[in-house]
């Protein structure tokens, strides 16, 4: 295998060449497009170092080639050029054979006439050629262009090309001014395409397509929109699609939306494609020209539905308006999700006033849902959902973008690894926040609310055993998290871990057996920030292994007021602002310090700096009630006792109750 160091040389020696490209390029902008030889960058009819250095370029971004001569480029038949494909194209030009390399790609014959099809209500006129009619169906029987304009009252529009004539056949339906209704029947039907199908909704023109309510098409299936191939949408015209019957539109294959403002309405689900779903080209900047909108009335919004490929079944949302109203699940995919930009809009059958769905619950009614990954790195991401608002049955990753969630069920739930490494997350309200059995944060901006657990390491629904530990963790590294709950803040069937960040914790004062941190195993710090407010009913603080030190106080009352915390030169430690009635106050952080003495208080006042989530930074905390005094010496310090006088410090963690 060829490795890293030597792809890179690769690229390095041909960039020398670079300078010489301008009159290449020229050239191979006036050549005949026809055949092209695979590997021939510049279509001057042979396989070159010339080749390679504009390959080179391509490859780091430094020049742009058009589908036409990408197409000649994939020798590797992965779908995507890359440094493997410049590693053959390398050895073809030292003298090696290479499969491909150096032969001519079979061309499609085009249609050189123009080809329109004309709808006059019940009859089709078509001009040029590769067109069949048949009373008020058209078939199309040859790659090319055709125009179609005109409205059908109840007919299609069919595409039947022989692969075996056309392997690499394209047909694009440039939709200008187009109305299609079939009553019995898919409105438009591919039937067999070698390549794909491209529907264009030309600017400035509304174009409809609708199916009947009742029928089955010749794949046994139905859609107002239907293709057993590959299927592209594109354009900056307007495109309505009405699935009466069930599907709006359906691919046996992959979806791809590129441009137009699509809406969809359907019975069932408004988007579904076997292989992928993709929302926008990767390879654009500008998707201000895309907005799809979809609301289904008993089924999901986009659906991707391969379940056996792992490399399939996957919706991706590369840039554009997203917007989805679903009965069920609003994206959901067999195998994976990708949301990478845009601004994506889901609401879900009742939204977050619904009440939480309960484990008979048949139906699933989740925002982004998948088998495998979700992964999030950019973008705009608003869920109002009655299930739960992002889930993944293995992993989530969110590395970026901005997402407000409002659920009635969980915000973010991994069955296995959810992992953040970067983002804006507000959880306006949840019943769980957070959920999966190993949760890293490694960085971000996370804020929630919860009627059960804010953050839950936890799998199954199988409750834990009392005095078990399972293989569970939550691991805090950087970023700040602020969760405000009614039950437990921080849970855990196994460990809760922090190294870093800074974490405020809020929970009602209670009695019972709920608190801020709440592990069944160990509750270690060793860096960061940690406020933790709540109750003296269940109360615990990092100890054990902790190599930051930790102190839990155990007010005399309880107070909706301030908790400061001096050092022993009147030097503020930690105010915390308490909108709720608290009766404790867990802190860990640097500035405690073995051997030195803290002083605790009650209500005073603070001056100037601000108050965020309770925590007061940059001004100056003075009058209030003394509380306490405590001294540090060692890793968790206990202030003050409950009513029963129990407290209990241990191997796992400082707790009372």
């Amino acid at each position: 295998m060829r490795t890293k160091k030597s792809k890179k040389m690769i690229i390095s020696k041909l960039a020398l060449s670079a300078l010489v490209l301008s009159s290449s390029l020229s050239t191979m902008h006036s050549l005949a497009a026809t055949p092209r030889m695979y590997g021939d960058v510049n279509n001057d009819g042979k396989v070159d170092n010339m080749d390679l250095t504009m390959l080179c370029r391509y490859i780091v971004k430094d020049i742009n080639l058009d589908e036409e001569t990408l197409s000649i480029l994939d020798l590797t038949d992965n779908l995507s050029i890359g440094v493997d494909d410049l590693a053959l194209l390398k050895q073809y030009v030292m003298g090696d054979a290479v499969v491909k390399v150096g032969t001519y790609k079979e061309e499609n014959p085009v249609v050189t006439e123009e080809n329109s099809i004309t709808l006059n209500g019940t009859s089709i006129v078509t001009t040029g050629k590769g067109t069949e009619v048949n009373g008020s169906v058209a078939t199309i029987k040859e790659p090319g262009v055709y125009v179609i304009t005109g409205t059908l009252n109840d007919g299609q529009i069919v595409v039947d090309v022989d692969k075996t004539l056309y392997p690499d056949g394209v047909v694009e339906l440039s939709l200008e001014g187009a109305t299609i209704n079939c009553s019995n029947n898919s409105a438009i039907y591919v039937s067999s395409i070698g390549d794909e199908c491209a529907i264009t909704a030309k600017k400035d023109t509304l174009n409809t397509i609708s199916d009947g309510n009742n029928y089955t098409n010749a794949d046994g299936d139905s859609g107002a929109i239907y293709s057993k191939d590959d299927l592209k949408i594109k354009g900056k015209g307007e495109l309505v699609v009405k699935g009466n019957y069930t599907d709006g539109i359906v691919s046996k294959d992959s979806i791809k939306i590129f441009n137009g403002n699509i809406k969809v309405t359907a019975v069932d689900d408004g988007i579904k494609g076997k292989d992928s779903v993709k929302i926008g080209d990767a390879d654009d900047t500008d998707f201000s020209a895309l907005k799809v909108d979809v609301t289904s009335s008993s089924g999901d919004g986009i659906k991707a539905t391969n379940e056996t490929d792992v490399d399939a079944g996957k919706v991706i949302v590369n840039g554009g308006t997203v917007v989805i109203k679903s009965f069920t699940d609003a994206i959901d995919a067999a195998q994976s999700i990708e949301i990478k930009g845009g601004e994506v809009n889901l609401f879900t059958n009742q939204g977050s006033k619904a009440p939480r769905p309960d484990g008979n619950t048949t139906s699933s009614s989740k925002g982004l849902k998948a088998k495998n990954t979700i992964m999030i790195t950019n973008g705009i991401v608003t869920i109002d959902s009655t299930d739960d608002a992002i889930h993944s049955n293995k992993d989530v990753f969110i590395s970026g973008g901005n997402l407000t969630i409002s659920t009635a069920d969980d915000g973010i739930h991994a069955d296995e690894k959810l992992t953040v490494d970067n983002g804006e997350i507000n959880i306006l309200t949840s019943f769980e926040g957070i959920e999966g059995s190993h949760i890293v944060i490694n960085d971000g901006n996370i804020r929630l609310y919860s009627k059960d657990d804010g953050i839950n390491a936890a799998g199954g629904d199988v409750e834990p055993v009392f005095g078990t530990v399972g293989d569970f963790t939550l691991t805090i590294n950087n970023g700040y998290i602020y969760v405000k709950s009614d039950v437990d803040g921080l849970d855990s069937n196994g460990h809760i871990t922090f190294n870093g960040g800074n974490t405020v914790v809020l929970t009602p004062t209670n009695e019972g057996g709920a608190g801020p941190l709440d592990p069944d195993g160990s509750l270690t710090s060793n860096g960061g920030t940690v406020v933790s407010v709540g109750g003296k009913g269940y109360v615990m603080a990092p100890a054990g292994n902790s190599t930051q030190n930790s102190v839990l106080v155990l007010l005399k009352g309880t107070t909706d007021s301030y908790i400061n915390i001096k050092d022993s030169t009147g030097k503020d430690v930690v105010t915390y602002k308490a909108n709720v009635t608290v009766g404790s106050l867990v802190y860990s952080g640097p500035e405690l310090k073995n051997g030195q003495t803290y002083t605790v208080s009650t209500g005073g006042n603070y001056s100037g700096g601000t108050v965020v989530d309770g925590v007061c930074t940059g001004g100056t905390y003075s009058g209030g009630v003394q509380e306490a005094t405590f001294t540090v010496n060692g890793i968790t310090t206990l202030v003050g006792t409950t009513s029963n006088g129990f407290q209990f410090g241990g191997g796992f963690g400082g707790w009372t109750w």
